[in-house]
């Protein structure tokens, strides 16, 4: 499966965890620190997430086919995006800058949510995540979202013990 269908497929599962299709495929596990833990019964993965006070949401986690981790950042606010649009992304966290391109999501989500994914093999930026409290996500369009990284350590432990369980 191409590292973009493996996106889209994440995408179009876990942003209906606030509507009815979660019913059937999630279940939420615990909240940690501000994140809210979820299983995917289906894939048989787990991932946080967390809404912010301007309802952008943020999930984390691995890819189904464990080869990939992810950070997923969601708005409502129009951004511009087109479906399916491949664009390069940035992620500033700390002292360390990352790039990766990514896949866009708009009309398949709940809500009226859009967004994309993020697609990491580095453990520095996971280390990063974990460690700092403040993440940038820059796309090519002239917007920028700051996340809120509190508790994020305890958060990721907490999906890590929920991966376990499968």
């Amino acid at each position: 499966m191409s590292v973009f269908k493996i996106i889209s497929v994440a995408a179009l599962v876990s942003m209906s965890v606030t509507g009815a299709f979660a019913q059937n495929r999630f279940e939420g596990v615990v909240s940690v620190a501000g994140w809210n833990i979820w299983k995917d019964l289906e894939a048989k993965t787990c991932f946080m997430e967390r809404k912010d006070d301007l309802n952008n949401v943020v999930q984390m986690g691995r890819t189904t086919d464990n080869l990939f981790d992810y950070v997923g950042v969601f708005t409502q606010t129009e951004i511009g995006l087109k479906d399916g649009e491949i664009q390069e992304i940035q992620i500033v966290v700390g002292d360390h800058s990352y790039k990766s391109k990514s896949k866009s999501v708009r009309g398949k989500l709940s809500n009226g949510y859009m967004g994309r994914y993020f697609l990491y093999d580095n453990e520095q930026l996971a280390e990063d995540i974990a460690q700092q409290y403040v993440m940038s996500v820059f796309s090519g369009r002239s917007y920028a979202l700051e996340i809120n990284l509190d508790g994020t350590m305890r958060g990721m432990e907490a999906a890590r013990k929920c991966m376990a369980s499968f």
